[in-house]
């Protein structure tokens, strides 16, 4: 066992040590960050296709966090709040930040790109190693354990999903599922108890809740399945969970008090439950009968997409083998429970009653049960994984074995071939030739790599190397080789580039921005260019916030951006700036609202014309709502206002300018029209079919009227882009105060103003009111208004320092449990290992290799010592200077040495801390070292 442990242990640090490497060594950055020049602003000057347009989550989501958590930790402020995002919102609190999830270490040490690479290099490597450990402790073989490693780490699931937090949860179902069974053979338990209890936090601590949810039911599901006759055991597992939850408390209760909280629980309870549609099914055997976001040709099924839908596939060698297992090893307990798992998976997924009414009871009404579809993969794997294990021991299959399972393979096959056409055409495709095409080879590739994998198994069975490689190369072909570029490398300068326009806005005085119409810098990815939105796209969301948001800003389009603001709803939330595709300074009139529809291709043969009657007497500018497919169209398009069949005015632009489902704003020198008289918007191309635009609307396209306004703006235009105009609107301000204020320090949890006035008066900052935030006034606890939104307070006359601070009693409370439940499971496992003489073996055998045959002179040691720390420093300051460590300069008005520098103090503090360690650690491996060397001569 002590052999097994230590080859498992070297494989672990092996493994990671090659992926540090290899992220080392590779240049480019592993992030679909090119899915920004799906937007105008970021494509201003030239445009490609973004590679996978399904990536965007980790674009504006995850990438940005981790950013916001690097900077924060970096400028010595533990990150609890964002102020960027919504005028605040908890961070700590929403765990899809993954702030405690252990391989976010990586990014915080790593250069970018090696990282980002080592993060989810990793993740993959774990989730197959600790499924290793799964499959041998249940007793498989090495080659079906490797089958089943290959089968779940290469899986549509994990490897689209790998830049979502949700397999940072579900790649930790197998180690525990490890533990759970290591405890049935185990004499003492306890060591497995507190591992069980840390996998647990990790597991929480990765990001996704619902994907938590779902690993849990399958671990207490397996608990019961292997201990229902030893309760004992049972309720030892169901405390020591407990005892996990309560570590991961520093981010569970902040979490339970933000949910609680949140827009998002409000919506949830009045949601309706969506399921994968039943057609989808097909996607099990063959992936890309709709194509997939990474292909050239992609068409989702109704209500779902590529990841959700594909999210079960493993391969059709998988699911063959689970089949035979089913029939053949029906009194394998193992196999029951598994197949059991996925057949009540399959169920949920898929809305098949009555497994489906499970999704009515309250905790499973508000998860993502669709995606349980990830464990019905993982269980056809375990199956498949035992039958393979018990076809590769037998030396010889008996004849009628053979043709059964060569029956099922070419019966699979012909159908395959026959239907899948139908299937393609009957849901109502009309797919190019060219998707046709690839759409045969897939079926021919996965066709043929499952023959050649049950042809090696069934006739190469006295070759053993050679068919274990031939098995997983047909069964690569079938996973991994179908989604190895699913996430692209791009160029480093394509990582979140600056625009013009978003480098004047940063160049300006600090101040809230909002985006109207298309997106632009779509929030959270405005983190990264360290700019505050009124907007928050952390799926949560606080609840009077959403509210208010949603009711000042009620026109909205299809992106759910704003599309109109006014004065009211911008001073409302101190909005100063704002990013627009048209010109604000205008009035817009919609002459066709429907966008539900793409209507037939824009070609010389085909254009359209839509009539106005003017509202207004200046025309200034036309807005269209535009589709390219996600495709270079190398023609032009015109649009042109009509009178009477008279051009009055015609533009031309290139179709190289549209973008997919966004808005198209033309300005146009001011035309004077004539009232009541009846003009056409008349819009053509000299495109063909296959390179061609389309329109969005409904009967008509999509046209939107600019009127030039009778009276002066309230909007000062600051910057114009291709795309996207930049304007000012002076009166939005973070604070209204009538007195004067000026600011001494400002952080995104603390802010300390000093004021001064005669008489009281409220002070509005505009931070939402949530649990944690206190005023203090002259360091005097004041109570904020319950009737508004954001902090309201009076501030008494004369002078006073205003000192607003986030302290939630959630997170406090949560340390205090993660430290109980820390301190608890260490004194619990150095029980254990004083009572199993690990110490005393230990410092015995430090005392046999270690020490020297003669006593040494103190003076000696000390020599040794003052060497070992002058090495250190030094070679702590080379790598100091080589790194060029370097922290963020707080925001503060405070003079002192520090600030006159330009000096962040927190500087002073890594310098401390890391110095001490490292000149401690290295200076008695020195000592060690020297003493081991006296010890040999």
């Amino acid at each position: 066992m002590l052999r097994k442990t230590n080859w498992s242990l070297l494989i672990f640090f092996a493994g990671l040590c090659a992926i540090l490497l290899t992220s080392s060594c590779i240049n480019g950055i592993f992030f679909p960050s090119d899915i920004l020049n799906y937007f105008p602003l970021f494509s201003e000057n030239s445009w490609r296709p973004p590679h996978n347009s399904l990536l965007a989550d980790p674009v504006f989501q995850f990438e940005p966090w981790r950013w916001y958590i690097k900077d924060q930790l970096s400028s010595g402020i533990f990150p609890l709040w964002n102020d960027r995002n919504g005028l605040g919102v908890p961070f700590l609190a929403n765990p899809q930040t993954a702030l405690l999830f252990p391989l976010t270490i990586a990014y915080l040490l790593l250069p970018l790109g090696s990282g980002l690479l080592f993060i989810h290099l990793a993740k993959v490597f774990l989730f197959g190693f600790f499924t290793f450990l799964y499959l041998r402790v249940i007793k498989l073989g090495v080659r079906s354990s490797f089958f089943g490693v290959l089968a779940t780490s290469s899986s549509a699931f994990f490897m689209t999903w790998l830049l979502w937090p949700h397999t940072n949860v579900s790649l930790f179902l197998p180690l525990l599922l490890f533990l759970v069974e290591k405890m049935r053979n185990a004499h003492n338990r306890v060591l497995l108890y507190v591992a069980f209890s840390v996998c647990t936090a990790f597991a929480f601590f990765g990001g996704h809740p619902e994907t938590f949810f779902q690993v849990g039911l399958i671990v207490i599901a397996y608990t019961l399945f292997r201990f229902y006759k030893s309760w004992r055991i049972l309720l030892n597992i169901v405390f020591f969970g407990f005892i996990g939850l309560s570590l991961a408390g520093i981010q569970l209760l902040p979490f339970v008090e933000y949910l609680f909280n949140s827009a998002e629980w409000v919506r949830r309870s009045n949601f309706v439950i969506h399921f994968l549609p039943l057609a989808s099914v097909i996607q099990y055997f063959f992936p890309f009968t709709l194509g997939a976001p990474h292909l050239q040709y992609y068409k989702a099924f109704p209500g779902t997409n590529f990841q959700e839908s594909a999210g079960g596939y493993v391969g059709i060698i998988p699911l063959i083998l689970a089949f035979i297992a089913i029939v053949a090893l029906r009194k394998n307990k193992l196999v029951v429970f598994w197949s059991v798992v996925g057949i009540i998976a399959f169920g949920i997924s898929y809305a098949i009653p009555p497994i489906s009414w499970i999704t009515f009871l309250p905790i499973f009404e508000n998860s993502a049960n669709h995606r349980f579809v990830g464990i019905l993969g993982f269980s056809a794997v375990v199956s498949a994984s035992v039958i393979l294990h018990s076809l590769l021991r037998r030396k010889a299959l008996y004849s009628h074995t053979r043709f059964l399972l060569i029956l099922i393979i070419g019966g699979i096959a012909s159908l395959a071939v026959l239907l899948l056409p139908l299937l393609v055409s009957g849901i109502g495709l009309n797919p190019p030739q060219q998707f046709m095409s690839l759409l045969q080879m897939h079926i021919l590739l996965q066709l043929l790599s499952t023959a050649g994998f049950f042809l090696s198994l069934l006739f190469l069975q006295r070759s053993r190397l050679l068919q274990f490689f031939l098995l997983l190369t047909f069964f690569f072909l079938q996973t991994g080789f179908l989604f190895w570029n699913y996430v692209p490398f791009t160029p480093r300068n394509e990582y979140y580039p600056s625009p013009n326009v978003v480098k004047k806005l940063q160049s300006l005085p600090k101040g809230t921005y909002v985006e109207v119409g298309n997106p632009s810098v779509k929030v959270d990815a405005n983190i990264l260019y360290n700019l505050r939105s009124v907007e928050n796209y952390d799926a949560l969301g606080i609840k009077e916030y959403k509210v208010l948001y949603d009711s000042s800003f009620p026109i909205k389009n299809h992106w759910d951006n704003i599309d109109q603001v006014s004065v009211e709803s911008l001073k409302r939330f101190g909005i100063r700036y704002i990013l627009s595709d048209y010109d604000l300074r205008l009035h817009p009139f919609a002459l066709q609202k429907n966008v539900s529809m793409i209507l037939p291709e824009l070609t010389k043969e085909r254009g359209y014309r839509v009539s106005f009657i003017p509202q207004q007497e200046i025309l200034s500018g036309i807005r269209l709502l535009t589709a390219n497919f996600n495709r270079k169209n190398t023609c032009t398009f015109s649009v042109s206002v009509i009178q009477k069949e008279n051009e009055v005015f015609t533009t031309k632009h290139s179709c190289l300018d549209v973008r997919d489902k966004m808005y198209f704003y033309i300005p146009i020198p001011d035309i004077h029209l004539i009232p009541n008289q009846q003009y056409q918007i008349g819009i053509q191309s000299d495109a063909d079919e296959t390179n061609a635009i389309a329109l969005w609307g409904g009967r008509d396209p999509f046209v939107q009227l600019y009127y030039k306004a009778s009276e002066s703006s309230v909007f000062r235009l600051l910057s114009r882009g291709k795309s996207t105009y930049l304007f000012e609107y002076p009166q939005g301000e973070r604070i209204t105060y009538s007195g004067k204020f000026r600011i001494l320090t400002e952080s995104p949890q603390k802010l300390v103003l000093r004021t001064e006035n005669g008489n009281p008066a409220k002070m509005l900052i505009r931070i939402p009111q949530y649990p944690g935030w206190d005023i203090l006034i002259d360091g005097h606890l004041t109570e904020s208004s319950k009737s508004h939104v954001f902090l309201e307070f009076v501030v008494p006359p004369s002078e006073h320092i205003i000192t607003v601070v986030y302290r939630p009693l959630s997170f406090t409370s949560g340390v205090l449990l993660s430290i109980v439940s820390f301190l608890f499971l260490v004194v619990l496992s150095l029980r254990v290992l004083v009572q199993s003489n690990v110490f005393s073996k230990l410092l015995g055998y430090l005392n046999k290799s270690f020490a020297p045959r003669k006593k040494i002179p103190l003076w000696q040691h000390a020599i040794v010592f003052l060497v070992g720390i002058f090495v250190s420093l030094t070679t702590y300051v080379v790598m100091v200077k080589i790194l060029q460590i370097s922290f963020a300069m707080p925001e503060t008005t405070a003079i002192n040495w520090y600030t006159v520098h330009g000096y962040p103090r927190q500087q002073d503090y890594f310098y401390f801390y890391t110095g001490f360690v490292y000149v401690a650690v290295v200076t008695s491996s020195l000592w060690i070292l020297w003493l081991w060397i006296k010890r040999k001569h």
